[in-house]
């Protein structure tokens, strides 16, 4: 990934969009976007410096951390219960219904590795109830931090079953959030273009 400080014009960058990869040249550099053209089909993209990539090809290892974390799903459930006492304000906002399902919600790892969401909050399936957290597998070894950020997505979910306005200006009281949320997505893009490259 590229940061936003690291780029001149007429730079060659990669990106993904739409499941695919592209290539192009840098032609503006923005506050939070890079305009890029891609002289193959003729466009013009937008791109958030998040989603951008000097070297594609992978010759260096993927995203690793000092701090990395490898969670049982039993360590899954205290670092929940974590997030509970250290954000009760947020939780105190719950009913007595969202509450009792805060308190029972069962919590695992995905079987695979996923590059779209970071985790998944299932309230039900087949007309019986659920309470389930998945995290991605991706996150199996990147720091205790984005693991708990994502874990309190999911746990917001719980109240709020939709991204409304409300569910993140809540979100956003997490501690360090962009600079937390900006790691993850990171982690996030970084697998799909591997996956797209066939490099895991």
């Amino acid at each position: 990934m590229i940061e936003k400080n690291d780029l001149t014009i007429g730079e060659r960058v990669f990106f993904p969009i739409r499941g695919k990869g592209v290539n192009g040249t840098v032609v503006r550099i923005n506050k939070k976007t890079v305009t890029v053209f891609d002289k193959l089909n003729s466009r013009v993209y937008r791109v958030p410096y998040s989603l951008l990539f000097k070297d594609i090809t992978f010759s260096r290892p993927p995203l690793i951390f000092d701090n990395s974390v490898l969670l049982t799903e039993e360590e899954l459930s205290d670092l929940a219960d974590e997030l509970k006492k250290e954000y009760q304000q947020v939780f105190k906002t719950f009913n007595s219904e969202q509450t009792r399902l805060l308190e029972s919600v069962k919590i695992k790892w995905s079987k695979r590795p996923t590059y779209r969401k970071g985790g998944y909050y299932l309230k039900s399936a087949k007309g019986q109830l659920k309470n389930e957290i998945t995290i991605s597998s991706t996150f199996k070894n990147t720091p205790k931090e984005v693991i708990k950020l994502v874990l309190f997505h999911e746990l917001l979910h719980i109240k709020h079953f939709n991204h409304s306005k409300e569910f993140r200006s809540l979100e956003q009281s997490f501690t360090n959030f962009e600079k937390v949320d900006e790691i993850m997505g990171k982690i996030l893009v970084e697998y799909r273009i591997r996956r797209m490259k066939n490099l895991i």
